[in-house]
């Protein structure tokens, strides 16, 4: 099946620049020492230390750019795109180029292509897992904003290629009302009707803690509701109320969702399921930069 995007994208250029700053790559004093009298051309194999999913196309694509840029006779060539599955030992990508500066650029573009794809390989374990099931709706996989700053076009892309889908990328895309948001406006009625000043193409989502709660969104008139640490059982009693009432509103469930419970919430009737870890806590997929000899 397609799991999303597959052409390189630009949009990485600001990390990698950004990256190759704060590790000073112009003092690299091993390279600078070492490379000094000769700066020989090398080959070297971007290699799959484990199975996974790529997402480092974008980046391949903006550090060839950068290169050229700079004046450097370095090649990248991959066979892979975005969303291609790889297995470990698979050839990712060859870097053709002086020594010096292969090594200067390896960490940084490691680091931001391990990390992206072990996001999309996280994020495409969920998504197959759903075919388990014949819906009527299959629900969507969503991430969070719980991403590290200046990271979110990074790893949002990745869950994109994936097969999962963006949440909020920002504060402003969407309106979401926490419990914060309630206990400092007053009630949950004030804050939703407050909210409706917002721009009318963005959709009011409120996110609830009980079962309780849900008769309030239901009659305060929100487009979406979050069933935040609901129980797969307070789901289902929730999902008979909400459909009752409102069909056509948009039910998520969030909190503490992970590979072990996944399956628990395969319940018909949710719209969507929000996995923070996806970005907040998902591990590197390992990769490694071998200078064939």
């Amino acid at each position: 099946m397609s799991l999303g995007p597959k052409t390189p994208q630009l949009w990485w250029r600001d990390l990698l620049l950004n990256g190759f700053e704060k590790d000073q790559i112009n003092w690299d004093w091993t390279s600078r020492t070492i490379f000094r009298k000769s700066n020989p051309q090398v080959s070297a194999d971007l290699l799959a230390k484990q199975s996974g999913v790529f997402a480092a196309a974008g980046l391949i694509q903006s550090l060839q750019s950068l290169a050229f840029e700079w004046g450097s006779s370095i090649k990248i060539k991959s066979s892979f795109q975005d969303a291609q599955n790889f297995k470990k030992g698979d050839q990712l990508a060859r870097f053709t180029g002086p020594a010096s500066l292969v090594l200067e650029v390896e960490r940084v573009f490691i680091n931001l292509a391990a990390y992206s794809c072990g996001i999309v390989s996280k994020t495409n374990d969920f998504v197959r897992q759903l075919d388990i099931k014949k819906w009527k709706k299959r629900p969507r996989i969503t991430a969070t904003r719980k991403v590290l700053p200046a990271y979110q076009d990074l790893a949002l892309n990745a869950v994109i290629c994936g097969g999962g889908y963006c949440h909020r990328s920002a504060l402003n895309t969407g309106v979401l009302i926490k419990e914060n948001h309630i206990a400092a406006s007053g009630s949950l009625a004030e804050a939703i009707r407050r909210a409706k000043d917002a721009p009318h193409l963005l959709k009011i989502e409120v996110e609830v803690t009980s079962v309780a709660e849900v008769k309030d969104v239901l009659e305060a008139g929100a487009d979406a509701i979050m069933l935040d640490n609901f129980r797969p059982m307070q789901i289902e009693r929730a999902l008979k109320k909400i459909r009752k009432q409102r069909p056509d509103m948009i039910v998520e469930v969030s909190g503490g969702i992970n590979e072990k419970n996944f399956r628990d919430y395969f319940i018909e009737g949710i719209d969507i399921i929000s996995i923070g870890s996806l970005t907040h806590s998902v591990q590197s997929i390992d990769l490694s930069l071998l200078i064939k000899a």
